[in-house]
Order: structure tokens, then C-alpha cells, then sequence
């Protein structure tokens, strides 16, 4: 895998890769990134699953999206930082695009 990750004993069905992971708290920690469904194998009842901590996924590059330039959402984005070919996450939240509780900073 690309980024670290963490390795969990925590079944997770498909179509939720991108999803959250929680802790006892209700506080995002992580993302899901891979389960794998061991039914009718030899490891069936052992399901595996791994997940990219959330620091991570802050520092994650992403390609701009398209904000029409009079909107609210491009004001948020700072003039330095607008027309940049990339964004980190912790960027989009702290411009408002993504919400974060607690804020990043």
C-alpha cells in the first residue's frame, strides 16, 4: 500500500473503501482503504481490513476541483493558494470545503 496504514481484525463490507473508522469516542481516526470477505475460504469467521490513519489523509494532495470564481467557495481560498494544480485535505478544511470537528489547523 501506498501511505501507512494499519491493520484491523474488523469486518468491513464492500463498497465502503473511503469510509470512516471510529473510535470508542465517536472520533474519526482512520479510513478503510481494504477488507477482504474470506467466506467459503480457509479463513472464513477471520476477517481482515486495513485502514489509513487520519494524519495521513490530511497531508493527502488532491487534484483541484472546479469552483466557479465568484462563489463563496473560491473565496475561502486564499490568493496564493488559488489556481494550484493541487490542495492538501487539511487544506480543504481549513477553507471551508471539508468539515472537520474539531477544526484542523
Amino acid at each position: 500500500m501506498r501511505f501507512p496504514y494499519f491493520e484491523a481484525t474488523i469486518e468491513v463490507p464492500g463498497g465502503t473503501s473511503g469510509g470512516p473508522v471510529f473510535d470508542q469516542k465517536g472520533r474519526v481516526v482512520g479510513l478503510n482503504c481494504r477488507g477482504w470477505d474470506f467466506r467459503g475460504a480457509e479463513h472464513e469467521d477471520a476477517p481482515l481490513s486495513y485502514m489509513v490513519p487520519i494524519e495521513h489523509l490530511l497531508e493527502l494532495p488532491v487534484d483541484p476541483f472546479l469552483v466557479p470564481p465568484s462563489s463563496w467557495e473560491a473565496d475561502q481560498i486564499p490568493a496564493e493558494k488559488k489556481g494550484q494544480r493541487q490542495l492538501t485535505v487539511r487544506e480543504l478544511g481549513l477553507f471551508g470545503h471539508v468539515v472537520f470537528d474539531p477544526p484542523v489547523r
